[in-house]
């Protein structure tokens, strides 16, 4: 989910809280705001502390002037193949090529489970906001016959890949993405972001902020925190990368129900305005003189919008399927999420 829809969701969540629309509306109270950023807070930590702690064990740089995707192919599956052979697990970073002037040269990594192999292509030179400058380069046997370097290159892995996420990742703008190569019994696992929703994004976590913020300044503020912050892991658990949900209980994320995208348009726009919509339902139920009757009032303003919404996401996700059958390496389709996971580390 996007940050907006993190925020608006933890300060419906709250309201529902025993006590905060009536401090809200009589004491003046802050504790709805407070809510805003517990929901905010599991990403917030990920972006600015936890990336910075958790260092690449190797960076593949490519060179936009002599780009060579067999080499960077070779890299990534011995890569791997080093974590499966020596059993640690190593992480790597893929840098992007930025070429000065608000342009980038785009290249794609595909690890293919099916094929056991690593894929690299070369892209476009795109701008900041991933809109093609030139057209993607074709490959030309004639003149990799000749010794220049191809523009896609693959590579065997040894080990069994069992790549978790989804789709292709389209390197290009912001920084690269970086991966995690651990062997899990007869497979080398390959994660995402190994540095994201870890630690950061745990249940038990939430609780202990729900406690001390308790502790602090009353019950009231600490439910709110631990709503607020579990509403937010529990969000994310909707999506492809999972969480680390019992941290410290636990040391690995759990997989996500795979059921949206962060940045998918439709499940964002529906949280906000059923957010919203919750909020005005509990100002209501809680005012002294309700103005309307709240179930009704759900049933046309959350229900009646999820329906829809639901449907047409369904539509589209068959859609989806339907283009990765016809065209299973569709670059339209490629590291959409990558780029929706990373972008708020950058502004």
């Amino acid at each position: 989910m996007k940050g907006i829809s993190h925020f608006s969701s933890a300060i419906a969540a709250a309201t529902f809280v025993p006590g905060v629309v009536a401090a809200s509306a009589h004491d003046q109270s802050l504790v709805l705001l407070l809510a805003g950023v517990f929901g905010l807070m599991p990403d917030w930590l990920d972006f600015k502390f936890a990336r910075y702690f958790e260092q690449p064990n190797e960076t593949i740089i490519p060179d936009p002037a002599r780009f060579d995707a067999q080499a960077i192919a070779r890299q990534v599956a011995e890569a791997l193949d080093r974590a499966y052979n020596s059993g640690e697990p190593l992480s790597v970073q893929l840098d992007t090529m930025p070429l000065g002037g608000d342009r980038y040269r785009q290249y794609t990594l595909r690890f293919d489970n099916e094929h056991n192999e690593v894929v690299i292509a070369l892209g476009p030179v795109v701008n900041s906001s991933q809109r093609p400058l030139t057209p993607t380069p074709l490959a030309d046997p004639e003149s990799e016959a000749n010794g220049a370097r191809p523009h896609t290159g693959s590579a065997k892995v040894n080990a069994k890949l069992n790549y978790t996420y989804d789709g292709d990742m389209k390197i290009d703008i912001f920084e690269g993405p970086s991966f995690e190569f651990r062997r899990e019994a007869d497979t080398v696992e390959v994660s995402f972001l190994p540095w994201h929703r870890r630690w950061t994004h745990s249940l038990v976590l939430g609780a202990a902020f729900g406690v001390a913020t308790g502790l602090l300044f009353g019950v009231m503020a600490g439910l709110v925190v631990t709503v607020a912050y579990w509403t937010h892991v529990l969000e994310d658990q909707l999506g492809h990368l999972g969480s680390n949900l019992f941290w410290p209980l636990t040391t690995r994320r759990s997989s996500g129900l795979k059921l949206l995208h962060s940045g998918d348009p439709l499940p964002n726009f529906l949280t906000v305005w059923s957010s919203a919509m919750f909020v005005l339902y509990n100002l209501n139920r809680f005012a002294p003189l309700p103005q309307f009757d709240g179930y009704v009032f759900l049933l046309w303003v959350v229900g009646l919008p999820a329906a829809v919404m639901i449907g047409a996401m369904i539509y589209q996700s068959q859609g989806r399927a339907a283009i990765r059958d016809e065209a299973a390496h569709d670059e339209t389709e490629r590291g959409g999420e990558a780029l929706a996971e990373v972008e708020e580390a950058q502004v």
